[in-house]
């Protein structure tokens, strides 16, 4: 600029420009091609050309006006239109640079990625396997995925035969254990199906809670986080001190105790499922007042009068009482323990000749 008379400058200082990529990212479902595009935006307006410096990288799964787009390309406009070039391959990041007067800007991305897989497969069968028989398991919705299938524990039952459509699991061995099925889909994603399985007749547990002083209720149930399918029922086989079978109250898997000590009760608790019934006596006694009810066993009628397991819970060692019918701790042939842990799973098998022995159980 000149005024009258010296002449003098002026200095204008005009701020740099910011630029923005819209999008900054970019979701793709597997199997559903996009077409999107890719805007430059710039804070401020440009009196001079800026030129878009945009890098896909080699084999970048993009299609440009039509065919292939190059790893590395120059436009003057600040927008451009790209195209999935196929549905099962994620395209790769777009990145671009704006050269103005120069000087490059701070390159900008939009980053992909896909969309989470969830499978709508279910797997379909009774999930109750009688054992040394088997059971076929059909998959639906799979659609143009595939499934890899697999057992989470081999101790209570084998793969017979598998496909694509269809699975016939063998059980042997009573337990819980999980059909998993793996599937895959076309763009390499992973998503996982389960269906719990149970094998052969119940077992049954019983959980007791003192309500009252003088009031113990029973629930019948399986393993934890198990199903064995299975219903129950309760019958009285005798006692002593203030219990009666008249103060013994049953409906379905809850049962009742109503008695003060001393007293001692015997009944059976009686678990059936379409393979077959499980019986257990059960056992609870107690001399006095201030008695826990820690005196409370499941027990083989057949064999042993009461069975003592304790600590209860335990953390190391697992102490084993048995007692025979006539209430003595007398030598027996052989016993066999197996340990489940709380999926089901059986994860010990021991065989003692002892009626009084432990069990290290910290593993």
């Amino acid at each position: 600029a000149f005024f009258e008379g010296t002449p003098r400058y002026i200095t204008i200082n005009r701020p740099n420009p910011t630029f923005t990529l819209n999008p900054s990212s970019l979701t793709f479902v597997c199997g559903t091609p996009q077409t999107r595009t890719f805007t430059v935006s710039a804070s401020s307006t440009l009196n001079c050309p800026v030129t878009y410096n945009w890098n896909l990288g080699a084999n970048n799964g993009w299609l440009y006006n039509g065919s292939p787009a190059p790893a590395n390309f120059s436009t003057t406009t600040n927008t451009i239109t790209l195209a999935s070039a196929n549905g099962n391959v994620l395209p790769s990041t777009v990145r671009v640079t704006p050269v103005l007067n120069g000087n490059n800007f701070p390159q900008m991305s939009c980053f992909t990625n896909w969309s989470p897989f969830v499978s709508n497969a279910l797997i379909n069968g009774n999930r109750v396997i009688c054992l040394n028989s088997s059971n076929v398991f059909t998959i639906s919705n799979l659609g143009n995925n595939s499934i890899v299938w697999s057992l989470s524990n081999p101790y209570n039952a084998t793969i017979i035969n598998s496909s694509q459509s269809q699975i016939t699991i063998n059980g042997f061995s009573t337990g819980a254990l999980e059909l998993i099925g793996t599937i895959t889909n076309p763009c390499g994603q992973v998503d996982i199906i389960k269906k719990t399985l149970w094998v052969g007749a119940p077992l049954p547990l019983s959980e007791i809670q003192r309500v009252e002083f003088c009031n113990f209720t029973f629930r019948a149930k399986d393993f934890p986080n198990t199903d064995s399918s299975a219903s129950y029922s309760w019958q009285f086989i005798s006692s002593s001190g203030n219990a009666s079978q008249s103060n013994f109250y049953t409906y379905g898997d809850f049962a009742q105790v109503t008695a003060c000590p001393p007293f001692s009760i015997t009944f059976k608790m009686i678990g059936t499922n379409s393979c077959g019934t499980t019986e257990q006596n059960v056992d609870l006694w107690l001399e006095g007042d201030d008695e826990e009810i820690n005196r409370y066993a499941i027990r083989d009628k057949e064999k042993f009068s009461t069975i003592n397991v304790y600590p209860n819970p335990v953390n190391e060692t697992l102490f084993v009482n048995l007692t025979d019918l006539n209430n003595n701790l007398s030598q027996v042939e052989e016993t066999t323990i197996e340990i489940f842990d709380i999926q089901g799973k059986k994860v010990k098998n021991i065989i003692e000749k002892n009626n009084n022995f432990s069990i290290d159980v910290k593993d």
